[in-house]
């Protein structure tokens, strides 16, 4: 299984070797979706808070999956699928009571600012491009990043170590 984090800015791909990636309920969505032909990657805010070593929160996954196979997938494992998003590509993953965010990957053609109209795809990083990858900006977080020796710029794939 693999679990790489990929930024928009490079198409380096950093590895982010953890317990949490490997155990439980994550290890097994990981594994359903990242097979046959298709990948899944941790992204967001986890990723943010296990690089300043701070409690993970909610865990969102990306995968080149269509929302459609992904609930097939998962049900097929005995875990709950809910469409919370569905023509965005996003479903909630509920496996042993966890909730995971899976979302397909995508490209917004066209958007007002808080709607879009999008297009699924295999790309990660046309996906990573319209990601935020900001970590915020205060002091606390500015001094983490020092100590861990992650730099912020400003620009997608904010972060590298």
């Amino acid at each position: 299984m693999t679990t790489p984090m990929e930024t928009a800015a490079s198409t380096k791909t950093t590895r982010l070797e953890a317990d949490w990636l490997r155990t439980g309920e994550l290890a097994r969505i990981l594994a359903l979706l990242d097979s046959d032909g298709e990948e899944a990657r941790v992204v967001g805010g986890a990723v943010r808070n296990a690089l300043l070593h701070e409690p993970l929160g909610d865990i969102d996954i990306a995968t080149t999956a269509l929302p459609e196979e992904v609930v097939r997938r998962v049900e097929a494992a005995g875990c709950k699928a809910v469409p919370t998003g569905i023509e965005h590509g996003t479903i909630t993953v509920v496996a042993d009571g966890h909730p995971f965010e899976v979302t397909t990957l995508r490209e917004d053609v066209e958007t007002d600012g808080r709607r879009a109209k999008v297009v699924f795809g295999r790309d990660w990083r046309r996906d990573a491009e319209r990601r935020d990858f900001s970590i915020p900006r205060s002091r606390r977080y500015r001094a983490r990043l020092r100590r861990r020796a992650c730099r912020y710029r400003r620009s997608p794939g904010a972060l590298h170590r």
